[in-house]
């Protein structure tokens, strides 16, 4: 008797754990800080590309609106850094297998959506007819959608993440780790810092940039320091390291630039050393968040679902808003963002009760 009441004890714990474990899980699907910085990311992309509809940044140069302006354009710099932080974040433990390449469906299906869409609504708003042929070789090079390099170049990162973590977690220590991420930085993020600067007549081009093209792979390993090693930072210490990267870059442009002309070479591009240390600092400052701030969460954590189909359906709206509205750019911005998570809502929506079906066939 003793036995059977023992052993029904030991079950009964078993499931307490097992639903403990469930519950826990459930509760960790999510993690707030890192839904905070992919709203963050997609909207910052959003802004790069308000700046340049608006030309904001070749308007009064050097005045202190123009300042400003300069100051958000350094700030959206760090878009694309930002989601490839997180992809190397949250893709530190994936291995090859059948599971994984699977997981690059749903935002495939996403993309060619998206894609047959833009085909349609520029074909309407042009008033051309639709060459089938053409369309099926814009949407496979990559050009039927204005924004559709993210997701090629994301499809090389997808498929070299299970040997980036193979390379990775042979390496024996922290100190080989980071020199492995000095190594790429010296060879990606260097040369676009360097060459921003001029001796007499030339470029000071001196340093090797054949590599430049692979800062996605430093970003991803960056991502994967942080997750491994999460630094603690005191709040102060994370503002102020966002601050200066933001400082410096500005205060060179500012610098460069004359009341005719901005200087849009200084420290430009995903792959400059500043940009690359504003996109860490706003990681950083956000990544271990964990209270989740009512409503406004909820809004987060919806934006930060869509944000991969946002990115892309902000081709269709940009064009079409900018043309027809003059709005200033707060406004124009809101309407951008109403805009494409209502269309990225309803696309999700319908692409996963699709995919819910043929698995279920």
């Amino acid at each position: 008797m003793n036995k059977a009441l023992l052993k029904q004890e030991n079950n009964n714990i078993l499931k307490e754990e097992k639903i403990k474990n469930s519950n826990l899980k459930n509760s960790n699907q999510r993690m707030f800080g890192l839904d905070i910085i992919r709203t963050i990311a997609v909207i910052l992309v959003f802004v790069t590309h308000a700046i340049a509809y608006k030309d904001v940044i070749n308007i009064n140069q050097l005045s202190f609106k123009w300042t400003i302006y300069m100051i958000i354009r350094f700030l959206a710099m760090a878009c694309v850094p930002l989601f490839l932080l997180l992809t190397g974040y949250l893709n530190s433990k994936k291995e090859i297998s059948k599971k994984y390449y699977k997981g690059i469906i749903p935002i495939l299906i996403s993309y060619i959506c998206i894609s047959i869409l833009e085909i349609v609504a520029m074909s309407i708003y042009n008033k051309t007819p639709i060459n089938i042929k053409t369309s099926i070789i814009k949407i496979l090079n990559f050009t039927a959608n204005g924004y559709a390099w993210y997701f090629e170049m994301y499809i090389g990162l997808f498929l070299f993440i299970p040997f980036l973590n193979i390379l990775y977690d042979h390496l024996n220590s922290k100190k080989e780790k980071f020199a492995l991420v000095f190594s790429l930085a010296f060879l990606t993020f260097i040369p676009q810092i360097v060459k921003s600067f001029k001796v007499g007549d030339m470029w000071l081009d001196i340093t090797p940039d054949y590599w430049q093209i692979i800062y996605p792979i430093t970003y991803f390993f960056i991502g994967k320091l942080i997750r491994e090693y999460k630094p603690q930072l005191s709040m102060e210490k994370r503002i102020l390291l966002l601050i200066i990267a933001l400082a410096i870059p500005c205060t060179f442009c500012y610098l460069y630039s004359t009341e005719t002309q901005y200087a849009w070479y200084i420290f430009n591009g995903f792959e400059a050393l500043t940009n690359a240390f504003t996109a860490i600092s706003i990681f950083l400052l956000f990544y271990d968040f964990e209270k989740k701030i009512p409503v406004i969460g909820n809004i987060i954590t919806e934006i930060s679902i869509c944000s991969f189909e946002m990115y892309l359906f902000s081709s269709i709206w940009d064009k079409y808003l900018y043309s027809k509205y003059q709005y200033n750019m707060f406004i124009m911005l809101c309407l951008v963002i109403i805009a494409t998570y209502v269309s990225a809502k309803i696309l999700i929506v319908v692409r996963d009760f699709i995919l819910k079906k043929i698995n279920n066939a």
